[in-house]
């Protein structure tokens, strides 16, 4: 059987998602619930699979690398620590949107 990770959701994540849902809100309830529920299933899903995204980038000295999750128009960034066995979800945010150097 594939261990599990534990899953934690960084504050700044939390709050991504809340302003994808109100943004979206605005025009369609339903896709705004219907996204976020997709987006909350895949972070689920990597409790059993952190290894399975793409890495993002690299990593600065002592910090583990920063790999992303594509959904939808979206991607879900995270780092995971296979000492602790846990998935730490820093950023959800829309791919278009540029990443800062």
């Amino acid at each position: 059987m594939t261990p599990r990770y534990h899953l934690i959701l960084t504050m700044r994540a939390a709050d991504e998602m809340e302003a994808i849902f109100d943004f979206i809100r605005e025009d369609s309830p339903h896709n705004a619930s219907a996204l976020i529920a997709g987006i909350v299933e895949a972070i689920d899903n990597l409790a059993y699979f952190p290894f399975r995204n793409i890495v993002a980038g690299g990593s600065a000295k002592g910090r583990l690398p920063l790999r992303s999750l594509p959904m939808g128009n979206y991607l879900v960034f995270f780092r995971v620590n296979q000492r602790t066995m846990g998935v730490t979800v820093v950023r959800v945010r829309h791919g278009a949107r540029k990443r800062r150097a």
